[in-house]
């Protein structure tokens, strides 16, 4: 049933006194909910010059048309009421509009050319619409135009125009769309301006000068764009400001000591620059700031605390990710004082904890992380802020563990998040309160079985990070039933044992699961079926005992797949269905007891390892939102890793690409050809399937796989000679074929000239450079892939190549090519001179002997 707006006289009714009729009416919050009906009594009040639905619920409905008939109406806001569809066309008859608020209605749409219509305007809101396309510059003509508000549209795109003398704009709101360019100097007529806020674009460049004639601002907010230049001093003329945001962006320079002149300033935000300098002593002038945020820049110099102190509005403070030393320790009669609510000092150099802190009982955040504060965590500490605190990160210092005897129970009744890994904590696992959703205590000396009380307490956990540890135990039962709630679970390098628990039974919201390096045993649990939201699972290095997973194909997300170092064993059967594995990018089988053939058949589906978006530079990483209220949100974004065996060694990925691509089956026992159709996965970087039985030819469809940089077949029963076809892998860093049944003359040129006789031995038969076995007729050309006629051509590929690869992950993101010198000039020794570059590579684990 839709709703009928039945109008009586009452609160949010008003009427003109002479007439009678209905020329104001406010149903904002009225609770109405349900589809809004197109005959509402509504559209009869035909005098009405107001009317605001703002904040109900009409469930999607179209914004009405028949709005327009209240053709009177100047103020009209629609926000916030859950309309969706485009603004009807016969709104270009609303002529007399003087502000119109659309704020959260599901538009998705471009802006519509009739707004012209509306040159009345004085306020136009059209936050977070879903608007995309080109923002008609016209709108920001209007004469009387005084608040714009477009936030919240990330596809529409747009530039600021030229301004005129006399603009009427006092408010603009453009924070979090497309806009980009630069800020004109005529932004310096708008003499009326109050609030400019333009952060979360894509703006660059110098800032106007003309910026220092508004004089009137009170809030500009140009954060998160590409500004770059000095600190702008003409800023010192904007003696009114209440709130300046510069933060992420490139401005470069000293922070002046005139800003402790803008003395009205409640938020100061100039973190993630490129500032370097001390931090001025003016600072402690700003007596009404309640933010300052200047982490993450090149300051230096020693800094003392107690300045701060005698700021009695200032609550938020960041000083992370500087080269600053902060000395704490102070007689400031103003650090007993219980006023700060979030407190940042990441990497200040700090040795011990700050005595201030004692006396802190409002804090919802505090990060001393990246000290060198060595020792036990005092039991004052425990006993700060135990009513409030929501994020405590107190990891990458050298922190041995409580000062209290276990069992450790953590006070703080609203924690959420809490990071106390990279330390050196002994002893038994400190339990959480019920609210904890991240925990990470990672890269510790912890030891002993895991309390049930851990596992079973926590009630709505999303990430849980103990790899690392000297843990032991199995995990509680009760872990099954609390695991549907996480997000992230890694255990990584512990010694828990027995079988792994049945994620997935009651649902889940896995994304993420590492167990490696662990002594579980027995099956696979099936009811990882059920996590169709992983992207990533690795049970590595551990003693389980099964067959091949085929059932794990139906998880719409997998990416990665780590099983190697297990108990594994039989035949990889046909998959299930012609869509297993849609997404797998990196599956590793290594070192288990699987055989029979290659499993060409998945092989000929894994459509995510045929094709690569080179473009793509960016990490796999997992979002989770940990909590949210209406003023502020933790969100937490962690990037995945592994350990994989390439070009020989064992890497460990603290990141991995988008596009990366790996294979490795080796030291199982499989047999048979190796499959013609493996030259279908285009897209691999890393193949390895050494340590078989297999047997045949190398197939000459690998010279399609154009992006491999590491091939080992080592070790296997392979015959025949090796393609010339592979010359063509330009990318191929590591090339192993030794210990084979492989024979006839080495191919030569590109990268075949930059591998080493290691990566030939054992094969009776092979002959020619770099081996020392010459073949019969040493005068013979090496076989290449390309055509004589190519060879004659004269272009550029009449040379040899040799690619050297740089970049994280042996990915293809540098490539430079070194042309061969030509022999009459350097001779043959001057085209063997060639050096490798070798990353080493962290990992969330270290291994153990």
């Amino acid at each position: 049933m839709g709703i009928i707006v039945i109008v009586a006289h009452g609160d949010g009714v008003q009427c003109d006194r002479d007439t009678g009729h209905v020329i104001a009416l406010d149903l904002t919050s009225s609770w109405l909910s349900g589809a809004f009906d197109s005959n509402s009594s509504l559209f009869e009040h035909s005098q009405l010059r107001s009317l605001s639905l703002a904040d109900n619920d009409f469930n999607d409905s179209q914004i009405p048309s028949r709005l327009s008939h209240l053709s009177r109406v100047v103020h009209l806001n629609l926000s916030f009421s859950v309309f969706k569809g485009q603004i009807p066309s016969e709104f270009s008859q609303l002529s007399r509009l003087v502000s119109l608020d659309l704020s959260d209605a599901y538009l998705n749409s471009t802006v519509p050319r009739f707004l012209t219509n509306l040159s009345s305007l004085v306020t136009l809101c059209l936050r977070h619409c879903h608007l995309y396309g080109q923002f008609p510059k016209f709108v920001f003509q209007f004469p009387n135009l005084q608040h714009l508000d477009l936030a919240w549209n990330m596809n529409l795109s747009g530039s600021l125009p030229e301004f005129h003398f006399g603009s009427s704009i006092q408010k603009l709101f453009l924070y979090t769309t497309g806009f980009s360019g630069i800020i004109p100097s005529s932004i310096g007529n708008l003499n009326s301006l109050k609030a400019l806020v333009l952060s979360n674009n894509t703006f660059r460049g110098l800032l106007p000068s003309s910026l220092g004639r508004l004089t009137g601002l009170t809030i500009l907010d140009l954060s998160y764009n590409n500004f770059t230049g000095s600190f702008p001093s003409f800023l010192q003329n904007l003696t009114l400001l209440a709130g300046l945001f510069l933060s992420d962006n490139e401005f470069s320079g000293q922070i002046p000591v005139w800003l402790g002149n803008l003395t009205q300033l409640t938020e100061l935000r100039l973190g993630h620059n490129k500032l370097h300098g001390p931090v001025p002593r003016s600072f402690s002038r700003l007596v009404n700031l309640e933010g300052l945020q200047i982490g993450y820049n090149e300051l230096n110099g020693t800094l003392e605390f107690g300045m701060f102190l005698d700021l009695k509005h200032l609550s938020k403070l960041q000083l992370s990710g500087n080269k600053l030393s902060v000395l704490t320790e102070t007689d400031n009669a103003n650090a007993t004082l219980s006023k700060f609510e979030i407190l940042q000092l990441r990497s200040c150099n700090l040795s011990i904890f700050p005595n201030f802190l004692r006396y802190q009982q409002k804090l919802e955040m505090i990060d001393i992380s990246g000290n060198q504060i060595y020792g036990q965590i005092p039991k004052w500490v425990l006993n700060t802020s135990t009513e409030s605190l929501l994020e405590l990160d107190f990891s990458s210092n050298s922190l041995t563990g409580f000062d209290q005897g276990p069992p450790v129970i953590l006070p703080w009744v609203r924690l959420a998040s809490l990071d106390l890994s990279r330390n050196m904590l002994k002893g038994s696992v400190p339990i959480p309160p019920p609210s904890v959703v991240l925990y990470y205590l990672s890269d510790n000396e912890l030891n002993g079985e895991i309390s049930s009380l851990f596992f079973c307490n926590i009630s709505l956990p999303r990430i849980l990070n103990l790899a690392n540890n000297l843990l032991t135990g199995t995990i509680p039962k009760c872990f099954e039933k609390q695991s549907s709630s996480f997000s992230l679970l890694i255990l990584a390098n512990n010694y828990f044992h027995g079988t792994i628990p049945r994620f997935g039974t009651n649902g889940s919201e896995l994304v993420a699961v590492d167990l490696s390096y662990n002594q579980f045993e027995g099956p696979l649990p099936r009811s990882l079926a059920n996590c169709t939201k992983l992207e990533l699972l690795n049970l590595g290095n551990n003693k389980l005992d099964d067959g091949f997973p085929s059932w794990l194909g139906t998880l719409p997300e997998l990416r990665i797949l780590l099983l190697r170092q297990n108990h594994l064993h039989g035949i990889i059967e046909e998959p299930i269905s012609k869509f297993d594995f849609p997404k797998l990018h990196v599956i590793d089988l290594s070192h288990n007891s699987f055989s029979g053939l290659l499993p060409s058949h998945y092989f000929k589906q894994w459509n995510a390892m045929a094709r690569a978006n080179v473009g793509n530079s960016s990490y796999l990483r997992g979002d989770s939102v940990l909590f949210s209220r209406v003023d502020r949100a933790l969100m937490v974004s962690y990037l995945y890793s592994m350990s994989l065996a390439n070009r020989g060694m064992d890497l460990a990925y603290d990141q991995i690409q988008e596009v990366f691509v790996a294979i490795d089956f080796s030291g199982n026992r499989f047999e048979g050809d190796i499959p013609d159709c493996i030259g279908i996965l285009q897209g691999i970087q890393v193949l390895n399937i050494s340590n078989n039985i297999l047997t045949g030819g190398i197939p000459i469809s690998m010279g399609n796989m154009t992006r491999l940089e590491s091939l080992d077949l080592s070790e296997n029963r392979l015959t025949g000679e090796i393609p010339p076809q592979l010359v063509q892998l330009t990318f191929l860093a590591f090339f192993n074929v030794s210990h084979n049944n492989l024979t006839g003359l080495i191919p030569r040129g590109k990268q075949f000239n930059t591998f080493e006789n290691t990566s030939f031995i054992g094969n009776l038969g092979l002959c020619g450079d770099p081996l020392s076995k010459k073949c019969g007729n040493s005068e013979s050309p090496a076989p290449t892939s390309l055509s004589s006629q190519e060879q004659d051509s004269g272009s550029l590929f009449d040379f040899n190549w040799m690619t050297v690869l740089f970049g994280y992950l042996g990915g293809l993101v540098v490539g430079i090519a070194i042309e061969n010198i030509v022999e009459a000039e350097y001779g043959l020794s001057g085209m063997m001179a060639f050096w490798l570059w070798k990353l080493k590579l962290r990992g969330w684990r270290r291994r153990r002997a």
